[in-house]
Formats: structure tokens, C-alpha cells, sequence
């Protein structure tokens, strides 16, 4: 709720001679001292003095109001309704008094009494009075109160506690997007590094107040831990507020600046240690902070929604989005004037659907006071946003409520408010749903709201909303096929027996199966590993065997899969499925069965399409163990080492000496790794690589493998939870 700081009216009392523990002297100073904390807004100080002051002697009338204020600001309810009540017994009082009253029971929600007092205040002060217009807005509010009342609660709300807020300002918390019980959140606490601040951004140890800083806290048996601060390198003596991460939870996004509504937008590839990373570089994006933009949030690597009071809105702070593509990032779009209003609508949220859009809105006319949490959802026929709705009590409150964003699960959700119940300036609180919200659930396709619009129409209509040709009318949007996302996806292995039947009609088909589940989902990729039976030396199988992956991995980026999303790989005749001879006869149909390509589907997968690797079946009597082989190698955490990195064969007899031989390649560089081995144990693997320099391999590399796919150091550290030896490798790499 805005806070109101209002001149009380001054009344001059002589003041009388008196005999106490402390000097008149001393006495005038802690009055003065008192008033100087109440200007600054340093209402928590300036309790204290007004405090020590009425503890020997009687507060004049303005000083009590000042006091009561105080009082109000600090969250002391009881003691501020006590003065502010005892005000109006007066014959002559500050009318203020009815206002702060009013507040009270709006805090509380006891919105029948704050309304009354609100038409109290406006009958007894003067026509120009300038809170008049804003008493008016907060009885509006009041009426949406008692409205949302009689509406069934969609969730139980709860302050995190003292584990994680202070009696300072703590917010923002976003789910980390690899553990569920840890989050990462903002917080202007008395540890700050910034220290005491102005307005300004200089030290001020007597008025200022502490700049933010980045913290992360554990849910440990039930309770938060003490909360973490990120390093030295994320936390700067500006103001750093943690916005987001990228899809794949490596890259976070930051805030830093000397003000909240000044400063720059860093990225960062996020480290356990980072103590010991480089600093956070600028985020280049349409997104300017001098036009009046502020707190993005990152749906995914491709969409951004943001804030903004930028030149061309429906009032104050408007909603707008940008999209990524293989361009760049497009121009912000204003949302509408279905979401937006003449009042400001910050914080957006886009859950998993794509579709059901969450932000905070001061709307008085739809919030129960100050800023209100709502919800919107996009019709997919009409291709407009539907009328967004106040989520309610108790996760909507009198005060701020801000800084929504949910749960994976969609069972619970964070928000940040700044209601009177709370420890401090702000706080952060959970809201455990009665039921999952289903638009956290399931994603939708296509994946957002985007990809249903015009994109061209949409940019045109901001450009005339910035000319002032188009009010808030509405918006049209261009027709899209729907497109029905399949609950399973069966995908086969390719079989050849030439080159010349790698990319034949039933392959291409298959091919094709890949390609459409990669479109559908776009957090997917893909690694294409490639088997033969013995035609040749084991360098020269291996070396085939990638080629023909990769003939594979060419057709499907002529699909449109970017080479960025496919990793090959060529084991050549190592892990046979079936018996190349049986009984000293060479066994034909095994060798059909050994020459094949494998799909290996990889990442989150926002659409819960799961996928069933349709296996050639091998009878008893031809099966080759060594096949079964592979999939025990890459299970879990591996350690492989890298032996060689060339542009064409390896041609090295050492292969065949080595364990567990790979070559393999990303489809984004030119050049083919040669890895070898797949060890438990980083000991282990280091152990051999010593070995290797006795077959004069000197410039080797030790890799971890999860599940069979190469992990690079920041992605790697994510894990590190669950496969604890990865801790050496980071020690010693």
C-alpha cells in the first residue's frame, strides 16, 4: 500500500522546567533527533526516539502523530491504532488520523470499518486536500475486498520466517530450476556490501539503507537454512536483484544498479564456487532501463516479458514481451489492453502452458489494495487474452503483493508482500494450493502465446499505439492450425547394409518421427550414435560409423533442427547386438542387425511427451551381450578421456588397446573427438591417464559423462548434489 507522510499540524507549547534522569538538554535532542529519523522515512529510528522521549515526558500532539506513524510504518498495529484513536478524542486533531485509521482496518481487511473511516476523512478535511482523491481509490479497493471475501480461498499462505526474512527487505524468490527445495531471492539485510546507501547510491550510515544483495537458502528437514549470500562477484555495493535462469538452469540473469528502476541487466553462467568466476556480463537486449523498462522475466531462452513506462502505453507501467530467434531479439510488443490498464502492471509470470500469464496490478478498481496479484489466460480460438481476475485472499492482501512465480509442481507458489503481518519492509511467502494448478503442469502446443500471433500485425499495432492512432480497443490476432501434441512418441533404429540405405524411404520416415518431436518440443536434443559390424581395422570402423551419423544428423537439420541441438557419435563395431558369426559361420541377419543408428533423446521436456525406443528384437540363440554393454557404460556418472581431437581419421592402432574407444563430435564444431575408457571414479581416471603417457599421449582430457551425455564444467556443477566424486574433477580440472 503507498505510504503517506503528511504534515501534522504544529502546536506550540511552552516548554516548563522539570526534574528527570536526563538533561532538558538531552531531552530536546532525542526529540530532535527524532524528528530528523521521521523526515528521512527512518520510521523504525525515529520509534525509538519518539519512545524514549514519551518514557519522560508527555509527546505534544504533532509529535504523537509522528509517533503513531511511526508506529504504523514499523508494524506496530496496536500501538499506532492506540495514538491515532485517542488523536480524534481531541477537540482538535490532524484529520490524517481518520486516514491512517482507515488503514488499519484496511490492513486487516476489515473492510466495512475502513470504509467508514475513509468517508470520515474525506467529510472532515479541506476540498484541496491532495490524499482526497487517493481516500476515494482505497474505498473502491475496499469494495473489491469485501467482494473477494465471500469467493472460496485458492491456497493457504504462509511468511517463510525468520530462516529467510529479517525485519529488513527480503523478495523476489524464484525456485531454483534444478532443486526443488532451494531457492535464490534478493534481500537488503544489515549484511549487505553495499552498506548504508542514499537515495543516490552514497554511503550514508545515519539515513541510509542497505542495497541488495543475492542469497540462496536449502529446505532442510522441514525448515530453511540460513540463507547463503552468492559471492562476491554477483554481489556488488549496488543494488543486485537475481531475475531468472536460462532453460537449462546454467545461465542466471541480474539486476545491478544504484536505483531499482536504474541500472543494467548482466548475465551470468552460473558456478557453485563463485568465489573464484569471472563477473557478470552485460545482457544485450531491446530491454533499456533509461526508456523506463524493468523487472523481465525469462520464460525460456526465446521469450522475454518485461515491465515498462516507455512512450506509446495505456498508462502507466504496461506489459510488453520480446522474442528470440536465429534474427535476434525482435522489438517489445505491448501486451494489450486486456492485460494492461491507466494503472501500472509489473512482475509477469507465464506458467508452463504458455497461456496463463500471472502480474501485479495497482488497479484500484480490481485490487484489494496497493498492488494485487492476477491471473490471465489466452484463448486460443479467439486468439486474445481473456479478462484477467484478482487470485483473492489470502495470497492477495491490503498491502504490495508482488514477485509471483510458481513451483515446478505447480503446487506452491512464492510471492513477495509487503502486508502488515509481516517481519519486515518486505517478506517473502509460500502459497500452498488446494489444487496443482494444471497451466503449471502441462505445456501446450504450440509452446506459448507467441507462437499463436501475428507477429508482424502485433509490432505494427505497437508502433501506432506509439503514434497515438490505436487506443485500447483491442488487437487482432492472425488464425494458426492447432496442432495436437501426442501422448507418446515411438522412435526406431535405422538399419543399412550400404551407405546408400542410410537415408532410404523407411528410414527418411524415421528420420522424420525425430524431427517432429524436436519441433513440438524445443528443449529437446538429440545424440545420434552409430554401430557397424567388423568390416576393417577398429580406427577405420570408428571413423565410418561417425560419418554416417553425421549423414544422419545433416537430414535432420535440413528439417529445420539446428546443429546446435545434435551430437553424433560412432562406436564402430564394439557393441554388436547380435553374433557376426555363429559356430564359425558368418551370421548375415546379425550383421543387418549390428549395422544401425540409435536416437538418444535428451533434456527436460516441457511437454511430458514420453518416448519409447522401439529395439529390434533378437532371439536367444543369435544375441550378442556386448550390446547391453554400452547402455551399463553410460549409465550414472562416467569419466571418459579424451585422447584426441582431429579434422579427420584418428588412424592409431592404440585404439584397439585402449577400453571403451568413442569418436564423436558436435554437430556445431569441425572437429571429431577420440575418447577413451568409462571410469566410476575420477581417481581411477586419473590414474589411467597417467598409463596413457607411457603410449605417448600427452595431451589428454578428463571428461564426466551423465546418462551418456558430455557435460561441460557449469552444467556438470549441477549434478554435483547427486554424484558427489564430480567434486575432483572440478578441484583438479
Amino acid at each position: 500500500m503507498n505510504k503517506f507522510i503528511r504534515a501534522g499540524f504544529i502546536v506550540s507549547i511552552a516548554m516548563l522546567a522539570f526534574q528527570v534522569s536526563i538533561s532538558a538538554q538531552d531531552l530536546g535532542k532525542l526529540k530532535k533527533q527524532a524528528d530528523v529519523y521521521y523526515k528521512k522515512q527512518a520510521y523504525k529510528k525515529a520509534l525509538y526516539y519518539y519512545t524514549q522521549f514519551a518514557n519522560r515526558k508527555a509527546l505534544d500532539r504533532e509529535s504523537r502523530f509522528k509517533m503513531a506513524v511511526a508506529s504504523f510504518e514499523s508494524n506496530d498495529l496496536s500501538q499506532a491504532q492506540k495514538i491515532f484513536t485517542d488523536l480524534t478524542q481531541e477537540k482538535s486533531f490532524d484529520p490524517n488520523a481518520y486516514l491512517y485509521l482507515g488503514e488499519l482496518a484496511h490492513v486487516q481487511h476489515d473492510f466495512n470499518a475502513a470504509q467508514q473511516l475513509y468517508k470520515q476523512y474525506l467529510a472532515s478535511t479541506k476540498d484541496d486536500d491532495s490524499a482526497k482523491l487517493e481516500a476515494r481509490n482505497l474505498i473502491r479497493s475496499c469494495n473489491v475486498g469485501q467482494r473477494l471475501l465471500l469467493l472460496p480461498e485458492q491456497a493457504l499462505v504462509e511468511n517463510l520466517g525468520r530462516g529467510v526474512n529479517t525485519t529488513y527487505d527480503d523478495f523476489g524468490a524464484i525456485q531454483s530450476p534444478n532443486y526443488s527445495d532451494k531457492i535464490y531471492f534478493s534481500s537488503a539485510r544489515k549484511s549487505s556490501r553495499g552498506g548504508l546507501r542514499n537515495k543516490n547510491g552514497q554511503r550514508d550510515n545515519e539515513y541510509g539503507k542497505y542495497n541488495s544483495d543475492l542469497f540462496f537458502s536449502n529446505k532442510d528437514g522441514g525448515s530453511w537454512t540460513t540463507p547463503t549470500p552468492m559471492g562476491n562477484q554477483l554481489n556488488s555495493q549496488q543494488k543486485d536483484v537475481i531475475l531468472g535462469f536460462s532453460q537449462s538452469g546454467g545461465v542466471s540473469y541480474l539486476f545491478r544498479g544504484s536505483k531499482y528502476d536504474d541500472g543494467k541487466l548482466l548475465v551470468d553462467t552460473f558456478r557453485a564456487n563463485q568465489e573464484e568466476a569471472v563477473p557478470p556480463s552485460i545482457f544485450d537486449t531491446p530491454i533499456k532501463m533509461d526508456m523506463g523498462d524493468s523487472r523481465p522475466y525469462f520464460y525460456n531462452d526465446s521469450l522475454v516479458l518485461f515491465s515498462s513506462y516507455r512512450k506509446g502505453g495505456y498508462g502507466g507501467y504496461d506489459l510488453y514481451a520480446m522474442v528470440n530467434s536465429m534474427d535476434g531479439w525482435s522489438a517489445p510488443f505491448n501486451l494489450g489492453p486486456e492485460i494492461n490498464s491507466v494503472f501500472d502492471e509489473q512482475f509477469p509470470y507465464l506458467a508452463k502452458d504458455g497461456r496463463s500469464l500471472y502480474f501485479s496490478s495497482n488497479n484500484c478498481r480490481a485490487s484489494i489494495g496497493g498492488f494485487d496479484i492476477f491471473e490471465a489466460h489466452y484463448n486460443q480460438d479467439t486468439k486474445m487474452w481473456g479478462t484477467a481476475k484478482n487470485m483473492g485472499l489470502p495470497i492477495n492482501s491490503a498491502g504490495d503483493d508482488t514477485h509471483f512465480q510458481m513451483t515446478a509442481d505447480g503446487s506452491k507458489a512464492y510471492l513477495t508482500s509487503d502486508r502488515k503481518t509481516g517481519l519486515g519492509e518486505r517478506d517473502i511467502y509460500i502459497a500452498y494450493f488446494k489444487q496443482v494448478r494444471g497451466d503449471q503442469v502441462q505445456a501446450s502446443f504450440p509452446i506459448t502465446f507467441i507462437q499463436l500471433e501475428d507477429q508482424e500485425k502485433r509490432l505494427a499495432i505497437s508502433e501506432q499505439i506509439i503514434s497515438g492512432t490505436v487506443t485500447s480497443a483491442g488487437v487482432s490476432f492472425a488464425e494458426e492450425e492447432q496442432v495436437e501434441i501426442p501422448q507418446q512418441v515411438n522412435i526406431e533404429s535405422i538399419f543399412y547394409t550400404s551407405d546408400r540405405d542410410l537415408l532410404s524411404a523407411a528410414n527418411k520416415r524415421k528420420i522424420d518421427v525425430v524431427s517432429e518431436l524436436m519441433k513440438l518440443d524445443n528443449t529437446l536434443t538429440v545424440r545420434i550414435e552409430c554401430h557397424t559390424s567388423i568390416t576393417g581395422p577398429l580406427p577405420f570402423d570408428m571413423y565410418f560409423s561417425v560419418k554416417r551419423a553425421e549423414n544422419i544428423a545433416e537430414a535432420l537439420m535440413a528439417e529445420g533442427i539446428p546443429a546446435r541441438k545434435i551430437q553424433i557419435e560412432g562406436f564402430g563395431p564394439l557393441y554388436p547386438i547380435a553374433l557376426n558369426e555363429i559356430n564359425g559361420v558368418e551370421n548375415e541377419v546379425g550383421k543387418q542387425l549390428n549395422n544401425r543408428v540409435e536416437f538418444k533423446i535428451q533434456g527436460k521436456g516441457e511437454l511430458g511427451i514420453e518416448v519409447d525406443y522401439m529395439l529390434p528384437i533378437v532371439s536367444k540363440f543369435q544375441a550378442d551381450q556386448r550390446g547391453s554393454q554400452l547402455t551399463e557404460n553410460q549409465n550414472g556418472l562416467v569419466y571418459k578421456i579424451d585422447i584426441a581431437n582431429t579434422t579427420q581419421m584418428f588412424d592409431d592402432e592404440v585404439l584397439d588397446q585402449l577400453p571403451d574407444p568413442k569418436v564423436g563430435k558436435l554437430m556445431t564444431e569441425n572437429k571429431y573427438t577420440y575418447s577413451i575408457g568409462s571410469f566410476r571414479t575420477y581417481q581411477t581416471a586419473t590414474e589411467f591417464k597417467k598409463e596413457l603417457v607411457k603410449l605417448s599421449l600427452m595431451d589428454t582430457k578428463i571428461q564426466p559423462y551423465i546418462d551418456g551425455e558430455k557435460m561441460k564444467k557449469n552444467k556438470s556443477l549441477l549434478y554435483l548434489e547427486k554424484y558427489p566424486d564430480l567434486q575432483y574433477f572440478f578441484e583438479s580440472e
